[in-house]
């Protein structure tokens, strides 16, 4: 992104040329430099634009820079939202030692889930949700950790406006929290087999094995470099406990790349499991939390029939879905295949999920007797 926008820069006198690329490439990295130690913010972009100007002011020539606005500008924003991943001032220490305060509870949880489960197969999704969902929104809370933090209110607040995305449904959450923080995979991770091992000596007429699931992969090299640390911290934990415990990594498909690049993704998983409301979003172009807003005109003009996201759009994700498994399987014919959403528990989606080879369908509690019904129902009917 730097070079180019830099060599489209084009001047009448190579020297020139040459100094004013030079000037422009330190002027970024002193931005780059800014953004990792102060986070971004309207401050920073000011200070970014004043050396920019400085710039200018050395030459009546370097003016030319201004014609290349829109490139700087979004390379300014491509800097901004990644540097601002990272919360200023905060070390890796300082978020292991934060994250040691959540793993009691994530382990407290998960054995909660082992017991309610009974050794039946367990998956648990490692963290999804965009990072400033975790942060607090009300003033009295926002003082409560800067106190504990031992930060002002603005810093906090800063650190806060940072986290926020244009698109956070698309943007840093699922794995790639885990690629940008692999402490905090580690940390699940940690909870998650301590949690097994305790609830299988306590029961050991009981089988427990955790089922790890990375969600929203699009790319095998992402789930690789995820499961990588995974594995590391639960083979040791296991290591150190001295017993014998298996547990299988997954993942998630719900961007359309990952469906027509599931044979690649075969190869570093032991399950898929179909995050439909996703994939559904993903395939559409659809905001699910918007979409509300002119779905009834297409209903009305017969565009649609259904909700796509409370009915499975056979001929599309479903279509996404079938091509997944169809190259999957041959790769990893041991691979079990799922679906993860409120479509699995809507009757006609079930039962086209037993037609493709699916080998279960997961749904809100409320919704899981119909879900038994329809599976039942499918599977009589193939019979």
């Amino acid at each position: 992104m730097q070079k180019r926008i830099v060599e489209g820069i084009q001047l009448p006198d190579k020297k020139q040329q040459n100094q004013l690329r030079k000037d422009v490439e330190q002027a970024l990295q002193e931005s780059i430099k800014d953004l990792a130690e102060h986070g971004g913010g309207p401050q920073a972009e000011d200070r970014f634009w004043k050396r920019l100007e400085h710039i200018a002011a050395k030459e009546p020539k370097n003016r030319i820079i201004y014609q290349h606005y829109q490139d700087i500008s979004y390379f300014w924003q491509y800097t901004e939202n990644w540097y601002s991943c990272y919360p200023p001032n905060l070390s890796e220490e300082e978020r292991e030692k934060a994250l040691a305060k959540v793993l009691p509870y994530q382990q407290g949880d998960f054995e909660g889930l082992f017991e309610a489960l009974e050794g039946n197969p367990v998956t648990i999704r490692f963290l999804d949700p965009p990072l400033h969902e975790f942060v607090p929104t009300e003033e009295a809370d926002i003082k409560k950790l800067a106190d504990a933090q031992g930060k002002t209110v603005e810093e906090i607040k800063t650190i806060i406006d940072s986290l926020h995305e244009f698109n956070p449904m698309m943007g840093h959450r699922g794995c790639r929290l885990a690629v940008t923080y692999p402490e905090i995979a580690k940390m699940q991770t940690k909870a998650v087999i301590r949690a097994a091992i305790n609830v299988q000596k306590k029961h050991p007429e009981w089988t427990v094995k955790p089922e790890i699931m990375i969600p929203l992969v699009c790319e095998v090299k992402e789930l690789k470099f995820v499961k990588n640390v995974v594995v590391e911290t639960a083979d040791a934990e296991i290591a150190a406990a001295g017993v014998n415990l298996e547990y299988e990594v997954g993942t998630m498909i719900e961007i359309p790349r990952a469906a027509l690049t599931a044979d690649e993704i075969a190869t570093e998983a032991d399950f898929f499991c179909f995050g439909t409301n996703d994939l559904t979003q993903m395939t559409f172009g659809f905001s699910r939390d918007d979409a509300g807003k002119f779905l009834n005109a297409y209903y009305d003009t017969k565009i649609f029939e259904n909700d796509p996201f409370a009915k499975l759009d056979q001929n599309g994700v479903g279509k996404l879905m079938e091509t997944a498994i169809k190259l999957g399987k041959p790769v990893n014919p041991k691979l079990h295949v799922g679906i993860c959403g409120e479509h699995g528990g809507d009757p006609s989606s079930v039962e086209f999920c037993h037609k493709i080879g699916l080998d279960y369908v997961s749904c809100s509690p409320f919704r899981v007797p119909i879900a038994r019904l329809a599976a039942a129902q499918a599977a009589i009917s193939q019979k």
